[in-house]
């Protein structure tokens, strides 16, 4: 009796053993299941089944009293399968997600830039790609270091890196919930931002030139990590990806230019790339006189008011927008059409002179001419035939010419200059500073204004180099007699203090962009100006 109660107790034993591992190799097989290896997992599982119905029937007859020692070894026989399959399958099971978790950090690895430790270029596309493919509304930015090379170049490869992973920190954290960030170049990082309103891309916009206006301390070296920002929605702006990675390079370059964020759809021209009909489309317009020329305020320094405008020229394109002049006027220049271009915005701001002269105060209007345009001896004669029948036209007009243009210049050129003086007119020197010769050109041309290049006039906030280059340019151009205008002026703490330099004359995005002439009259008829703390609505 005492024997037989033995065998009972040990099969029982047995069998409760083997019910914990079955139920071990459930779990590990389930586990396999939801990890989705599904292949042999039916076949496991009626093994399983099997089993479990085993144990039952083999629990119902140990219960009933009759054990033999060959009922003893049945059970132990489907303990050690039990124990063996839940074994197997829970091995299994932990390298499989030992495996996983090593294909994760490859992927990782693989799809993260090195350095910066953002997405890596292949990822950061594939991303966007896969955003486009949806048709999910997305916005692309892309932002670019200014002048990286150069920090590289003075300051060392390591330092150059430290950088790039500043920046590339600060903006992870800036887009930390909403966006992917990656580093897609050198110096270049692109933000894909899902589905967000016009108002929060104006707040990162904002992020990020809050980036852009700090310095970075390295070493004890104070460092300006001034970015331009370029982007571009889709599908509202772009079709594709190409497309949208294209209109966000096109509205980079011309942040690049303008020293500040640009949307693309508020660049002057809606195709970065011109057809061989469209180009001789540009010509045909050029010819028949119906380009437009738009007018940039210039603005006294001291009071903020308008005396005098820089004629820029304007191209419809045919779809509401305009050419950028970085597009038509080199293709202009391959045509050797440049004095024609100077032809048709010297007639129409003769035409439009009147009407300034008439219902505004401004008291001088710019116009830029080349080295080439010096040469042309036609273009010379129109604008003596201007100076003796359009008396208005003579004692308004100032001539801008770059250092680029002078440093072309001949004597042949130089004598055009003279006779322009000779008779009436001023003469500007555009982007004083940039070029290798400036001082020589002071001496030697009859010019009455020089015009400081933004490059100068954009940084002398952070920059002391600069603050102390602008502030001895006006020095110096004041004690030659010259007046001075500085361009660029993009923000009121620059237009501050450019004025207590005491410069003539400010010109900028700040103010006003170029207007087309019945805007311009606005501003002055109903003297929208105010002053500099105004927000200035020009609608």
């Amino acid at each position: 009796m005492t024997h037989g109660m033995d065998l009972q107790l040990t099969a029982i034993l047995l069998l409760i053993t083997g019910l914990s591992a079955l139920l071990i190799t459930f779990n590990g097989l389930i586990k396999l299941k939801a990890f989705g290896l599904n292949k042999g997992w039916k076949a496991l599982l009626a093994m399983l089944i099997t089993l479990s119905i085993m144990y039952v029937v083999t629990i119902i007859r140990s219960l009933s009293g009759n054990i033999t020692p060959t009922f003893i070894i049945l059970c132990s026989m489907m303990v050690l399968i039990s124990l063996f399959s839940g074994v197997v399958i829970q091995a299994f099971f932990a390298n499989l997600v030992k495996i996983q978790t090593l294909a994760e950090q490859h992927k990782e690895v693989l799809s993260t830039d090195a350095l910066t430790k953002l997405l890596n270029r292949e990822s950061t596309i594939a991303a966007l790609n896969e955003s486009c493919s949806t048709k999910v509304g997305l916005t692309c930015i892309l932002v670019n270091i200014n002048q990286f090379s150069h920090i590289n170049h003075s300051m060392g490869r390591e330092f150059g890196d430290r950088v790039l992973c500043y920046v590339g920190d600060r903006l992870k954290l800036a887009f930390i919930n909403d966006a992917t960030v990656g580093r897609i170049s050198g110096d270049e990082f692109l933000i894909k931002l899902d589905s967000v309103s016009k108002h929060k891309i104006q707040c990162y916009i904002t992020a990020i030139e809050a980036i852009s206006n700090d310095n970075l301390l390295i070493d004890d070296f104070s460092v300006s990590c001034k970015l331009s920002v370029g982007y571009c929605t889709y599908p509202n702006e772009a079709e594709n990806l190409d497309s949208l990675l294209e209109k966000c390079n096109i509205a980079l370059k011309e942040s690049k230019r303008l020293c500040c964020p640009v949307d693309y759809k508020e660049c002057d021209y809606l195709n970065g790339e011109i057809s061989t009909s469209e180009m001789q489309s540009i010509l045909n317009d050029l010819k028949s006189g119906s380009l437009e020329v738009h007018y940039q305020p210039i603005l006294e320094a001291q009071n903020l008011e308008i005396k005098s405008v820089e004629a820029l020229i304007r191209l419809p394109n045919g779809n509401g927008g305009y050419y950028s002049p970085s597009i038509f006027i080199p293709i202009i220049e391959m045509q050797n059409k440049v004095s024609l271009l100077t032809t048709a915005v010297i007639n129409r701001v003769a035409k439009d002179i009147q009407i300034i002269t008439k219902f505004t105060s401004i008291e001088n209007v710019h116009i830029n001419l080349s080295s080439k345009d010096l040469l042309n001896v036609k273009l010379l004669e129109l604008i003596e035939w201007h100076a003796h029948n359009t008396p208005e036209f003579k004692t308004m007009i100032s001539f801008e010419i770059t250092e680029s243009t002078a440093f072309e210049m001949n004597s042949t050129s130089n004598n055009a200059i003279i006779r322009l003086t000779q008779l009436g007119y001023q003469i500007s020197l555009d982007d004083f500073g940039t070029g290798y010769s400036s001082l020589s050109l002071l001496r030697e041309l009859p010019i009455m204004q020089v015009k400081l290049d933004r490059i100068f006039v954009s940084n002398i906030i952070d920059s002391k180099v600069d603050y102390n280059i602008v502030k001895t340019m006006i020095q110096l151009a004041h004690a030659l007699g010259y007046t001075v205008v500085a361009e660029g002026v993009e923000t009121e703490c620059i237009a501050n203090l450019i004025s207590k330099l005491g410069c003539d004359y400010m010109q900028g995005f700040l103010f006003s962009p170029a207007l087309p002439l019945t805007d311009l009259l606005k501003i002055n008829i109903t003297d929208a100006i105010g002053s500099s703390e105004s927000s200035l609505n020009y609608g």
